[in-house]
């Protein structure tokens, strides 16, 4: 006779067995759907959708979809141009920390509110992200979020607007709510009235580990100069390890508790001008080249160990992924780390820029092939620090030392016969320690 268990035991059985929803799917675009937002409409919660290299002219809803949209090829290669057709991303449908946007530049977008990405009670999760040239006419040229607890970690944003005369943070704007922003930085971005780097109207965010810097808010009427970095009103703010500065020809705070507050950001272990606070004090912050936006510490910054390991979400690696170890932490984005990174967009005919950082006067070494699988598990190498990530043949190009700075850089022509969609996979020796692996695309 056969036995079957009672009904009500079913959902018992189930749980037992572990059954975890429904399974996860990958959708990809270009290949499956031409655009991101085809790839969003047909996606289902837990979803992941794959975006390849190239520019996408549109703007995108995520329709309050638990879904992840992630570039495969990182912000470098993969852009949201949003054709000043509106905010470039939008999230105002309930989404939560399941809704992530990771990997894109964001650019291009117009708004009143939220240029670059427009959050609205919602609390995404938005990482490893470039938002760069866009305006919102009243608030957050880069992003707006309306009592929202987003989680913001490794984005930059840089050289948005607030644009007109009573537009106010030129690079964020947050009104209510308690997002967490980590490992960030905030540059050249501009508001017409209040806070060139981010406006805050009864907002407690938490700000760990990132870093503002010459960003400006020109017409400021309480005091000239003051609160380019950071106006706050009525804001309890918690900002953390952080590098708070205007450039040199601003004298004034980068700080204004806006008037009328009763309340005040509580700023400590940061390097910021003219703001009382535990474990702050005001240096110049010895970037390699912030000129260009290139914001990796020098080996004599005197932000180096100069943070505190109980901050309040403090990430366990820096904007790029190097580790930020307990018994020394960094202000700012970047914990200094021998390092290889590029920069620019990579094509055939163009050149290849990159930068070592080290300590000063050891010698470097660029190291390259062209496979597309890198070593797994990395290899360890007798004498050398860190792993090896590259498989033989391995191509290699001495630079010699490493100058005072504590940065070198060189620049690659590229033929115009190199296949599109050539990957270089490269490190560099830094003295006797092996960086980290950069995937180079060519688009």
């Amino acid at each position: 006779m056969r036995i079957s268990a009672p009904f009500f035991l079913v959902p018992l059985l189930i749980l037992a067995l572990g059954w975890s929803g429904p399974a996860q799917k990958v959708i990809k675009v270009p290949e499956q759907y031409g655009t991101i937002q085809a790839a969003i409409d047909a996606a289902k919660n837990s979803d992941v959708i794959s975006v390849g290299s190239g520019t996408y002219r549109e703007t995108i809803n995520f329709k309050g979809k638990a879904i992840s949209v992630q570039s495969r090829d990182g912000a470098l290669n993969t852009v949201l141009d949003g054709g000043m057709a509106g905010s470039v991303v939008t999230f105002n449908s309930g989404e939560g920390p399941a809704s992530i946007l990771q990997g894109f530049t964001i650019t291009n977008g117009s708004s009143v509110f939220g240029g670059g990405i427009h959050c609205m009670f919602t609390s995404p999760t938005i990482q490893d992200n470039v938002v760069i040239l866009n305006v919102a006419q009243t608030g957050g040229g880069g992003l707006f979020a309306r009592e929202s607890h987003a989680t913001i970690t490794r984005c930059s944003f840089m050289r948005n607007y607030a644009s007109s005369a009573s537009g106010s943070g030129g690079g964020m704007f947050l009104f209510r709510g308690r997002p967490t922003i980590t490992n960030s930085i905030f540059w050249r971005n501009v508001a017409g009235l209040h806070g060139g780097g981010m406006y805050l109207s009864n907002a407690s965010p938490i700000i760990t580990n990132s870093t503002m810097y010459d960003n400006a808010a020109p017409n400021e009427p309480v005091q000239s100069g003051r609160g380019n970095a950071i106006f706050a009103f009525n804001s309890p703010a918690l900002v953390t390890n952080s590098i708070v500065r205007t450039n040199s020809s601003q004298s004034a705070s980068p700080v204004l508790a806006g008037y009328g507050s009763s309340v005040f950001p509580e700023i400590t272990y940061c390097n910021i001008d003219s703001y009382s606070g535990q474990g702050n004090f005001s240096s110049s912050p010895t970037f390699v080249d912030d000129a260009s936006g290139d914001f990796h510490l020098r080996s004599n910054s005197p932000n180096i160990s100069r943070g505190i390991s109980t901050a309040p979400a403090l990430p366990s690696v820096d904007f790029e992924g190097d580790p930020r170890p307990a018994s020394h932490i960094d202000v700012g984005a970047d914990q200094f780390h021998p390092h290889l990174y590029s920069s620019g967009t990579i094509r055939p005919g163009g050149t290849l820029n990159a930068s070592i950082t080290g300590q000063k006067y050891e010698t470097a070494a660029w190291a390259f092939n062209l496979n597309r699988e890198t070593a797994n598990p990395p290899l360890t190498v007798p004498g050398l620090q860190g792993v090896l990530h590259l498989q033989f043949p391995i191509g290699l190009i001495p630079f010699g030392s490493i100058p005072k700075s504590g940065a070198t850089g060189f620049s690659i022509p590229l033929p115009w016969s190199t296949p599109v969609g050539t990957r270089i996979t490269s490190q560099a020796l830094i003295g006797t320690t092996l960086s980290n692996l950069e995937v180079i695309v060519i688009l």
